[in-house]
């Protein structure tokens, strides 16, 4: 986590010191170039290096988890079953029911085995 992190990490052309929150220019000499970064953003720039990996993942994740739901929905939008099984469990029922006659059902169970 961001409490464990200490030491100073290197940013493009900068280093933040992670114990006293003070951003450096490199090469900057005598001391010029430092800037105490103020709580907020040094918690921000911690969090990101500790977590930064993560967040990626997380998003990643999240994305993924959306599109399965998005399948999900075209799917019972459109009135199909999510697997062939279901799809012939379905059209079983609607035989029996006389809603589909045997050629019907077979063309139908031969395009959910498709």
């Amino acid at each position: 986590m961001a409490e464990d992190l200490a030491g100073r990490v290197r940013l493009g052309g900068f280093q933040l010191d992670l114990d006293s929150g003070e951003l450096c220019a490199l090469g900057a000499a005598n001391g010029n170039g430092k800037v105490l970064l103020r709580e907020q953003p040094f918690q921000v720039l911690r969090m990101l290096i500790a977590r930064g990996g993560k967040m990626a993942e997380n998003q990643a994740n999240d994305l993924a988890a959306m599109q399965k739901a998005q399948q999900e929905y075209i799917r019972q939008a459109a009135g199909t079953a999510s697997s062939p099984a279901e799809e012939i469990a379905r059209l079983v029922e609607l035989k029996q029911q006389g809603a589909i006659d045997e050629a019907e059902f077979q063309a139908l169970k031969a395009k959910a085995l498709a």
